[in-house]
């Protein structure tokens, strides 16, 4: 089932962009990131030349796999929308039974917004899960992954 999602063309246009060439990123195990950029070894080797022209030691890169979705945000998102739907209800209690339209209003905005906000967070969440699941499919599995070993020994 993850091949035939990984080959997928929607998953495909998903995927991030390298920062330094503006091309996706097609296999993780040939890109890493640098704090929350992402880039191709090759593309982090050339800056990591540049860099150290200047005298600059530019960080190693880090796994694609490092930071993985957490899964409290989607708890959050969750009450969000449950909670939100529960001011709703109040504000419709209060609108329809006890004729306090002010009070119903004042229940009825977040009542709206926050589900709202909850919807997206989550399907957010989704989307970052099912990268997440991509990238452990490119991978194999998670010790697979290996920064460039040593920059000063590969070819110029």
């Amino acid at each position: 089932m993850l091949r035939v999602a990984a080959e997928n063309p929607i998953l495909k246009s998903m995927r991030p962009d390298c920062h330094r060439c503006s091309q996706p990123i097609e296999d993780y195990s040939l890109a890493g990131r640098l704090g929350k950029q992402w880039l191709h070894k090759d593309c982090w080797l050339a800056m990591w030349r540049e860099e150290r022209v200047r005298g600059v030691d530019l960080p190693v890169l880090t796994s694609p796999l490092a930071a993985p979705p957490r899964e409290m945000s989607v708890m959050v998102f969750a009450l969000m929308f449950h909670f939100g739907i529960a001011l709703a209800m109040i504000a419709w209690v209060f609108i329809t039974q006890e004729d306090d339209t002010g009070t119903g209003l004042a229940f009825l905005v977040p009542g709206v917004l926050i589900p709202m906000a909850g919807v997206l967070g989550l399907a957010l969440s989704v989307y970052r899960r099912r990268n997440f699941e991509v990238m452990l499919h490119d991978l194999g599995r998670p010790g697979v992954w290996s920064a460039v070993p040593n920059p000063e020994r590969s070819r110029d």
